[in-house]
Order: C-alpha cells, then sequence, then structure tokens
C-alpha cells in the first residue's frame, strides 16, 4: 500500500484490523520510489503518439528506431556462446535513465520537425 495522505494512513489501519492475528505479520514502511513515473511514461508515448502522427511511422516502429538510435545496447552472450544485443525497453529504465532518454528523444523529434507537447505547459493545466 503506498501511504500519500492521512486518509490512506486511516485506510491502512483499517486493513490491519481484518489481520489474522493467529500468525505473525511483518510490515515494512520506506519512502516509495518507483523506477520511473508514471507521467514520464505517459508523457513518452503522448510523444511517440505525436511523432507518428506528425511523420507517418507507425508508433512501435518509432519506438524501437528511437531506442536504437539513441540508447546503448546490452550486450549478453548466447548459449553457443555468441554476443548478442538488445535495446532496453522503456519499462526497464530508471528515473534518471528514461529523463536522459526522453531529453534525446525530445532533440531528435524537434530535428525532424516534430512538434512534441512540452511537459512545463502540461505541469501548468493541472
Amino acid at each position: 500500500m503506498i501511504i500519500h495522505d492521512e486518509y490512506d494512513t486511516v485506510r491502512f489501519v483499517n486493513s490491519l484490523k481484518t489481520l489474522d492475528y493467529s500468525k505473525p505479520h511483518e510490515i515494512t514502511i520506506k519512502i516509495y520510489d518507483p523506477e520511473k513515473t508514471n507521467p514520464q511514461l505517459s508523457l513518452y508515448w503522448k510523444w511517440i503518439d505525436e511523432g507518428c502522427e506528425q511523420s507517418g511511422a507507425f508508433k512501435h516502429g518509432l519506438d524501437k528506431d528511437l531506442r536504437e538510435a539513441l540508447t546503448t545496447p546490452q550486450i549478453y552472450k548466447k548459449v553457443n556462446g555468441q554476443d548478442s544485443e538488445y535495446y532496453k525497453s522503456v519499462g526497464k529504465m530508471g528515473k534518471k535513465e528514461m529523463s536522459a532518454y526522453m531529453d534525446k528523444v525530445w532533440i531528435t523529434l524537434s530535428d525532424f520537425g516534430v512538434v512534441l507537447t512540452n511537459p512545463d505547459e502540461l505541469q501548468r493545466r493541472e
């Protein structure tokens, strides 16, 4: 459970009341820090949609092309011992890595004349 405010705290306490106390339970409380924020991914896919709309590209093709052009491939060994590579999906990138990648996406698509939604404008609307 992620606790954002005092209402979530009340929900948490209420959920504790439903536990079977005949068995011990362990609870760990830590600061919530997801690998990436949902707004990051939402904005990324919005940019991909905008890029497709303005360029005629296919959604997953544009995503793949950008990752191949702007990221370093991950190298691994196949069972037969040969080296092979793959490009990390945006879902596997951490927050900092995703931010750096999105900066490159912004610049690259802008260089091709694609007009993307400005993240600063989105924050002002919310």
